[in-house]
């Protein structure tokens, strides 16, 4: 090596990435809320002067559909996961599931993806099949929730940006679905995967009644969590029935904004701020933020209480397999 000329290499986009993203999460987080708070602060002598009602009996049956609705996403992922060699009994999955509804919270988005292969991964389940599995739960979940949103379709098309992140969306979802059918697709992934430093994904056959049944799972999901969300909102403020698409549309279309959006854990500020956008033409303004606030803490509370159940279902396991081992020794 000629003197006065170093080895050293500059950094890496990988190094400038590790180095920067907290800041820019936390700094998108912290932006989100600041809009938040504003937004809640013009509008609050309008929220003080809101004729509100309580109906703890919606409330409950909400909270039901939405612990439902949760369920059927860890069914999704049975599905799913059923189409591979590694089946697993769905109380494993739905504890794992229910644990990573909590984890997502945390900023970042890989920690609740991270969460759930860990732990089928603990149970035999190759890592590269468990990401493939999850990967595509989530195309199915973007999927089935923008054809719930179609009966905004009308709203949509009348913002260019909302209308262009659909047909992306939408078009990510087409691509991804086909590309679970295809080797050289595949091959792409995994090359790029390896370019990041990431681990490959097994390229799993699932079949096209495999996924169609997924979808309608899907579309199942959604219809609970848009009852319970109407339910919710008809908790607090008096609503047309007639109105329940709405809602259960503008619920799907603010949960896909607030999941793709990779610095905001579990869509916290994000969801909140186009949920309240998209009700606004129903409710009042100051209505329309009362109720995409409390929404958090609606499904918090179903979050919370699903991994109350993982927990059950942890402990009842580890009862059962010790008990199985005491059996065994004993003969």
């Amino acid at each position: 090596m000629k003197a006065g000329i170093s080895d050293q290499r500059g950094p890496t986009w990988r190094t400038i990435y590790a180095r920067g993203s907290p800041y820019v999460k936390y700094g998108f987080l912290l932006l989100a809320l600041v809009f938040l708070v504003v937004f809640v602060y013009r509008q609050w002598n309008a929220i003080q002067q809101l004729q509100f009602q309580f109906v703890p009996g919606l409330l409950a049956l909400s909270v039901v559909f939405g612990l439902v609705g949760i369920a059927v996403g860890a069914v999704i992922w049975y599905m799913l996961l059923c189409f591979t060699p590694h089946r697993l009994p769905f109380r494993v999955l739905l504890s794992a599931y229910g644990v990573s509804n909590l984890v997502k919270y945390i900023p970042g988005v890989i920690w609740s993806y991270a969460t759930l292969a860990y732990s089928i991964e603990k149970r035999g389940v190759p890592r590269s099949m468990a990401l493939s599995s999850i990967s595509l739960w989530v195309m199915v979940m973007i999927g089935t929730g923008l054809a719930a949103s179609l009966p905004l379709l009308n709203l949509i098309t009348a913002n260019q940006q909302w209308l262009a992140a659909y047909v992306i969306l939408l078009a990510l979802v087409i691509v991804g679905l086909l590309a679970f059918h295809s080797e050289r697709a595949w091959g792409l992934i995994n090359a790029l995967l390896r370019r990041m430093g990431r681990a490959e994904v097994a390229a799993a056959e699932f079949p096209p009644r495999g996924l169609i049944g997924a979808m309608f799972a899907g579309l199942g999901m959604w219809a609970c969590f848009g009852i319970g969300f109407f339910l919710f909102c008809a908790s607090l403020f008096p609503l047309n029935s007639q109105d329940l698409f709405f809602f259960g549309a503008a619920f799907a279309f603010a949960w896909i904004v607030g999941f793709v959006t990779p610095f905001s854990p579990a869509g916290l500020g994000m969801r909140e701020g186009v949920l309240t956008v998209l009700l606004v033409p129903v409710l009042s303004p100051s209505a329309a933020v009362v109720v995409a606030l409390l929404s958090r803490l609606w499904l918090v509370g179903a979050d919370i209480l699903m991994a109350g159940i993982a927990g059950l279902l942890i402990g009842a396991a580890r009862r059962a397999e010790n008990d199985a081992r005491d059996l065994s020794e004993q003969e």
